[in-house]
């Protein structure tokens, strides 16, 4: 476990950043977890109740199956 936590370190912070969002985003989607449309950007939403987190989560969110794989390879 030691080894497995050296070598997530070793990856630059964000890089890290991205791809922990990447994977904790579509997995709490795909196990519904939460709604896919906590995510989601909204103006009306990010501006009238500053629901901050929408600039940063709709990037991070995958449909998951094959089209999550490659996202993760592509960062």
């Amino acid at each position: 476990m030691d080894s497995i936590i050296a070598e997530i370190k070793k990856i630059p912070p964000v890089t890290r950043f991205m791809c922990i969002s990447l994977f904790g985003l579509t997995l709490s989607t795909m196990l519904n977890l939460m709604s896919p449309y906590t995510f989601l950007y909204s103006s009306k939403l990010l501006w009238y109740k500053w629901q901050l987190w929408r600039l940063w989560s709709s990037f991070f969110l995958s449909g998951g199956g094959i089209t999550f794989i490659f996202n993760l390879l592509m960062l």
